[in-house]
């Protein structure tokens, strides 16, 4: 929406956006597109276990500014390789509050949620679990452990602590609302209530490589990336999922016959049979 009305240029440098960015050679659009160089968020903690030491709920700044002040080594130039990175959409969450001088979170409810009419949907406040900011009647989250379901906050902290201590960042997660409102938004989509139907197709095009090819082996379904989102094979359906601790959820939009697709758990599923029903519902069987 901010790049149709030319609030930005997604073929912009992020620094032209984020002064103290320390990428040049990174678009947003690189981002978008998860071909930034950027490493994925495991693998980008992982190295760095000192930004979680030094801080008992990491958030955006904290990841902003480590890659600031220590400019970590990309793992490719940026477009040649395509790497699911949730470090370049905490990225993206800044280059929106840095354009719109708003938090992400009154800046997502004014351009997405309002329009969309999710109005059970908003930004958490760092951390998966209910609490100051949360809305009434937020699931937990349970996950499987020593062969019983239990609340993600009363997990093994060895296994399940960096739940909370990754939990305060935005962009690449930190929402929360209803499946019908996550529906909503598939059909806003859909319908060009939020977007233009050039920008919907942008968002179906699938990804091209600086060398030209396009990967088809970025995720678990037969698909290629587009714009922010997976795209399947006809480039009619896009789809993305998410998880964090024990919740999951999914949002399936085919553009060409309207039908929606939600679901949200707020437990890790032990088997994924369902899976294959969602691919048919959304393809119109």
């Amino acid at each position: 929406r901010l790049a149709e009305r030319g609030r930005i240029d997604l073929d912009a440098p992020v620094s032209s956006v984020v002064r103290d960015f320390p990428y040049p050679e990174i678009t947003i659009r690189h981002c978008l597109q998860h071909v930034s160089g950027l490493p994925s968020g495991p693998e980008f903690f992982g190295r760095h276990p000192e930004i979680r030491a030094s801080h008992e709920v990491v958030g955006n700044p904290e990841v902003m500014s480590f890659l600031s002040r220590e400019r970590p080594a990309l793992d490719g130039d940026p477009g040649t390789r395509f790497v699911y990175s949730n470090i370049g959409f905490i990225v993206l969450a800044t280059v929106i509050e840095d354009l719109t001088g708003e938090s992400y979170a009154s800046a997502l409810s004014r351009h997405v949620f309002e329009p969309a009419g999710m109005t059970g949907t908003v930004v958490l406040d760092g951390g998966v679990e209910p609490g100051p900011g949360a809305p009434s009647g937020l699931a937990c989250a349970y996950v499987r452990e020593d062969g019983a379901w239990t609340r993600v906050g009363r997990a093994d902290p060895d296994a399940w602590g960096f739940v909370r201590a990754l939990g305060g960042t935005v962009g690449d997660g930190g929402a929360t609302g209803t499946v019908r409102d996550l529906a909503r938004f598939g059909h806003a989509l859909a319908s060009g209530d939020l977007v233009s139907a050039a920008s919907l197709r942008s968002m179906l095009e699938s990804l091209r490589l600086v060398d030209g090819t396009i990967p088809d082996d970025v995720t678990y379904v037969p698909s290629t990336f587009g714009l922010g989102t997976y795209v399947m094979p006809g480039g009619d359906i896009l789809w993305h999922t998410g998880d964090w601790g024990g919740y999951r959820a999914g949002l399936f939009v085919n553009v060409s016959n309207g039908v929606v697709v939600a679901y949200a758990l707020n437990r890790a599923p032990t088997d994924y049979a369902w899976f294959g029903t969602i691919l048919e519902l959304v393809n119109g069987g």
